[in-house]
């Protein structure tokens, strides 16, 4: 469904008591995306994983076509492979188009 689109996550929120929310932009590309699982595959373009917190929120904009999607999930696994630097998203809050005029 979003396979080979960009997107875009960023920490919504810290899990852990007293943790500060890191305010940094992360740019991916959609590997593959389970329904039935509710998660996403990404490969991050940029950073490093080490970045991306076990213990947070994330907020997930999709680019496609001709608008944005938005969901909020948590990251379940991230890790290195031949095809980069994978990361695991498991959806939280479904998928709302971003109206922007």
């Amino acid at each position: 469904m979003y396979e080979g689109n960009m997107a875009k996550i960023r920490m919504d929120r810290n899990l852990i008591i007293g943790g500060t929310t890191a305010d940094i932009l992360f740019d991916c590309k959609i590997s593959s995306y389970d329904e039935t699982e509710e998660s996403i595959l990404l490969v991050l373009q940029g950073g490093n994983l080490e970045d991306l917190s076990l213990n947070a929120v994330y907020q997930c904009e999709i680019q496609e076509a001709e608008n944005a999607v938005l969901c909020t999930g948590i990251i379940v696994d991230r890790c290195c492979t031949s095809e980069g630097k994978i990361v695991k998203m498991k959806i939280q809050n479904g998928f709302y188009k971003i109206n922007i005029k």
